[in-house]
């Protein structure tokens, strides 16, 4: 999992342009359906919704897509693939691939489907259409910032439940998870993943640990 911030679309955006008589239908979506989605089970989640709206919209003449999924393990790395889908090459899938590089979209699929009206638009002409359709749909979903996190869990005495909560308020990158009362309290803190060096070395200091004890409780 990366350890920096990155973008995914937030829900289900449509959208429909008529050119030059040629019906163009999109479709935007998050891969994201649960925490924890390896690389190849999002890749089937893309080649499922791929299928759906092929069989919903089975008389139409393409369907073209694009997806961009985050590699196992892999910082700025993805699996990106697109479809032509008959049309000339790199003037229907590609165009949406580039909408989703350039929005900085991970685990994130756009489809546009084209009813044929009769009317040749031209490989820059059909480039166009495809890129307008596709990013009114990815407008209609909108932008979610994701913040990747990391967790520590650690045990505190009862009469360091109040300052430890003072102390949090004032840091937006690490917050209570989960809490479990026994003997002594149970924390489960999230950490954000980017600056988890920093936010761990804090939280040593004020428990008044050593940094490694932390670390050997990271989950």
């Amino acid at each position: 999992m990366t350890q920096t911030p990155f973008f995914v679309l937030e829900k289900k955006g449509e959208s429909e342009i008529i050119v030059k008589q040629s019906r163009f239908i999109g479709f935007a979506e998050p891969l994201v359906s649960e925490k924890g989605l390896s690389e190849d089970q999002l890749e089937q989640t893309a080649q499922k919704r791929i299928n759906e709206i092929r069989k919903k919209f089975h008389n139409a003449r393409h369907v073209c897509f694009a997806y961009r999924i985050q590699k196992d393990g892999s910082a700025n790395q993805f699996l990106e693939k697109y479809s032509d889908d008959g049309e000339p090459i790199r003037t229907g899938g590609f165009p949406i691939l580039q909408l989703l590089q350039g929005h900085e979209l991970e685990n994130s699929i756009a489809v546009v489907v084209r009813y044929f009206g009769g009317i040749k638009l031209g490989p820059g002409g059909l480039a166009r259409a495809y890129r307008m359709c596709a990013r009114e749909s990815i407008e209609m979903s909108g932008r979610l910032q994701i913040l990747p996190q990391r967790s520590i869990t650690w045990e505190i005495d009862y009469d360091l439940m109040g300052p430890l909560e003072h102390w949090l308020k004032n840091r937006s990158g690490i917050s209570i998870k989960n809490k479990i009362f026994a003997q002594k309290i149970t924390i489960i803190f999230d950490v954000r993943a980017d600056s988890f060096s920093e936010y761990s070395v804090e939280l040593a200091d004020f428990l008044q640990i050593p940094i490694h004890y932390l670390e050997n409780k990271e989950m």
